[in-house]
């Protein structure tokens, strides 16, 4: 009894049909029109409709014995069970953190048109699978050195989860809305499937990795619209979207332009090739790269000719670079004014430590090895030396020896902290580059 249940519950194969039995089909079975066969055989007209649109690609076993009036022939079978398929693609997914069940699609079917993915084949929604995708996975590790064997093994012991857990989707959707309110960015290009589809509800959740993209671009925006920049809002957007080769954002050049039109007097159609009013509009974001670098470039030569343009009026992106240069002047002149002798007993109250000696040699505190100090402090070798040497009694106070010298990481940190000791930092690197290589710098911490 047993035995004759198990062999009604087992599926059997089905039928492809191949030109050869096509062509066999049309010739000699459809000679009467198909309403007439559909009655004859007693088979859906639908079925036999499509059969003859090429519609239909498998029939079962009793379809074909009925049209053909014959046994079924045997046929090696194109499908298979799809349970090794998906424990292969999980576990491929899971060894490949930068590969997506969308790129393997894509190179399952690379004819079709794939925005639409049909999840189905990995979820175990469908039961069999075309043997040649069990085969395009089995290829996938064995190029990588891994056998079949192996991998039945590793799917063994990697005890893969089935199901991944998955967020609602009703928790993502008020981060989906406030990027669509604020920055314009459609939810769909955050989910990665139709916004409609979740909205309809047909899909119910999304994947841990698309709530925490979600979440991880909601921070980025928040930030972005709290700072005001233009600039950085673009730019949020253009990490969603994708960057164009070729092409720069508008709001780049945005203050040149302007620059120019007012310093310059060049229209900013010149340098567009449009109207200024389609970017300002926001119809148009980005302009080819090459308009860009001509126009800063044109920028850089204005500001070089007018040296009687004040400071406020260059384009932001020139300001920093303008501080910069200008922070390095007042460093260098602090630097030489610290070289005065009057200046000596600031820079002593700059180094000298702020805590008694006990305190730096209590073992809570590490120390920290004479030759690393430098790279702690920012500064090179040799005008660390200088500075020791020119300082001798204060790092002798506060250093600790035991067969060689070291610092506690409480004074240099007390250093590095201190805003004033840049300066004096500033000063030794001065010195340290007019020091002859030839004269020695006398030893203190021997």
């Amino acid at each position: 009894m047993i035995e004759s249940l198990t062999k009604i519950r087992t599926k059997k194969p089905r039928i492809e049909l191949t030109d050869r039995i096509r062509m066999r089909f049309l010739n000699n079975i459809l000679s009467q029109p198909v309403p007439e066969l559909a009655k004859q055989t007693r088979l859906p007209y639908t079925l036999l409709y499509n059969i003859v649109k090429r519609r239909v690609k498998t029939v079962s076993g009793r379809n074909y014995q009925v049209i053909f009036g014959e046994e079924p022939p045997h046929q090696t079978q194109q499908k298979v069970d799809g349970g090794f398929f998906t424990k292969m693609v999980d576990l491929w997914l899971f060894l490949n953190d930068d590969i997506s069940k969308t790129d393997l699609y894509r190179e399952f079917e690379p004819k079709k048109h794939t925005q639409k993915v049909d999840y189905r084949i990995f979820n175990g929604q469908i039961k069999t699978v075309d043997r040649r995708l069990e085969k395009i996975m089995e290829k996938k590790f064995s190029d990588c050195g891994v056998d079949k064997q192996t991998v039945k093994q590793w799917i063994e012991e990697s005890n893969l989860p089935k199901h991944k857990i998955r967020i609602p989707y009703d928790q993502i959707r008020p981060v989906l809305v406030f990027l669509k309110k604020t920055l314009n960015i459609h939810p769909t290009f955050v989910l990665n499937q139709s916004f409609n589809r979740y909205e309809s509800g047909e899909l119910k959740s999304v994947s841990q990795k698309v709530y925490a993209r979600a979440l991880v671009l909601e921070k980025s925006a928040k930030k972005a619209l709290t700072s005001g920049d233009r600039f950085e809002i673009e730019k949020v957007r253009e990490d969603t979207y994708g960057k164009r080769d070729g092409f720069t954002l508008y709001v780049r050049i945005e203050e040149e332009l302007r620059f120019l039109k007012k310093y310059a007097k060049i229209s900013p159609k010149r340098y567009l090739g449009r109207s200024i009013n389609t970017y300002e509009r926001g119809k148009c974001k980005r302009i080819a790269t090459w308009r860009a670098e001509k126009i800063k470039d044109n920028c850089e030569a204005i500001i070089a000719q007018r040296q009687d343009l004040p400071f406020l009026s260059l384009p932001q992106s020139y300001h920093k670079r303008w501080m910069m240069r200008l922070s390095i002047v007042l460093r260098s002149h602090l630097a030489n004014r610290l070289l005065q002798p009057g200046e000596l007993i600031f820079e002593r109250e700059i180094l000298t430590p702020s805590h008694y000696r006990d305190e730096y040699k209590k073992s809570k505190h590490t120390l920290i090895q004479f030759d690393m100090a430098p790279s702690v402090l920012g500064m090179r070798r040799k005008a660390f030396d200088i500075m020791v040497a020119k300082n001798c009694d204060i790092f002798r106070s506060v250093g600790i020896y035991t067969n060689r010298w070291y610092l506690p990481d409480l004074y240099l940190k007390e250093l590095t902290e201190n805003d004033f000791f840049e300066l004096i930092s500033a000063k030794y690197e001065l010195m340290a580059q007019n020091v002859s290589r030839s004269k020695p710098i006398e030893a203190c911490m021997n």
